[in-house]
């Protein structure tokens, strides 16, 4: 059966657990999971608690997606771009 579609969204300067968050999507990636990595530039950890930060709005933004197309995988739309490694600059 395998394991779910992934997303993974972390703090570029979350010293305590990037390097982890980091090794587990390699792990899931060379298993054959579908994996979706966002790195998070100038985010520390628990930035998603500042929710009127902008990294925060983008952080929310992108895990309210990754669910819709993980619970609608029929309607995802083409134009959604495919799983993988995206930095989203903290503006």
């Amino acid at each position: 059966m395998g394991l779910s579609p992934t997303y993974l969204g972390v703090g570029a300067l979350n010293l305590n657990l990037f390097g982890e968050d980091m090794e587990y999507a390699r792990w899931l990636i060379r298993a054959g999971v579908p994996t979706e990595r966002h790195i998070y530039l100038g985010a520390f950890h628990g930035f998603p608690l500042m929710a009127d930060a902008s990294v925060s709005k983008a952080f929310t933004r992108a895990v309210m997606d990754a669910l819709w197309r993980a619970l609608h995988p029929q309607t995802a739309s083409a134009s959604t771009s495919a799983p993988g490694e995206r930095p989203v600059p903290a503006s």
